[in-house]
């Protein structure tokens, strides 16, 4: 995560937990009744970049990637699994430009990155940790479609 986002939101309170800013009963309540803004905190964020990025990702990963490259406003829910077909990892996956993001759970991130590196061989394929070059935020409630569209 950007470290001046963590700063900003620990002068706002943010508990050490990184969980809540004080009073969790006001928050859940808020997030109940209300629309609310939240920082996805638990989510980090693998860029794939390079001519061949569809097409590796595509091999790799359970949705069809390359379908990306026509709709640049879409995002895909992909898995990650063994040959086996066991599940390892489980992202959400858009466009950005000529490059692709993965967000998966933060606690995921450094291995799953690791072994998609090991994949790329002679691909013309480079994985970056882009974690930090964005801020990844949740809207919720009725007023969080118009919020969006408020914000472009």
């Amino acid at each position: 995560m950007n470290q001046a986002w963590t700063d900003f939101l620990t002068q706002q309170g943010l508990g050490a937990d990184a969980l809540d800013f004080g009073d969790r009963q006001a928050e859940t309540s808020a997030a109940q009744l209300g629309s609310i803004m939240s920082p996805l905190l638990d989510l980090g964020l693998i860029r794939a970049s390079g001519p061949e990025a569809a097409g590796f990702l595509h091999n790799l990963l359970t949705n069809d990637i390359e379908s990306l490259e026509a709709l640049p406003d879409t995002v895909i829910r992909a898995g990650l699994c063994t040959p086996k077909g066991r599940m390892l990892a489980t992202f959400l996956v858009w466009r950005e430009g000529d490059d692709f993001l993965l967000a998966l759970a933060a606690d995921l991130h450094a291995a799953i990155l690791k072994k998609l590196s090991m994949y790329i061989l002679r691909s013309k394929v480079k994985l970056t940790d882009a974690s930090a070059d964005f801020v990844l935020l949740g809207l919720s409630g009725e007023k969080a479609e118009s919020t969006m569209r408020n914000m472009g």
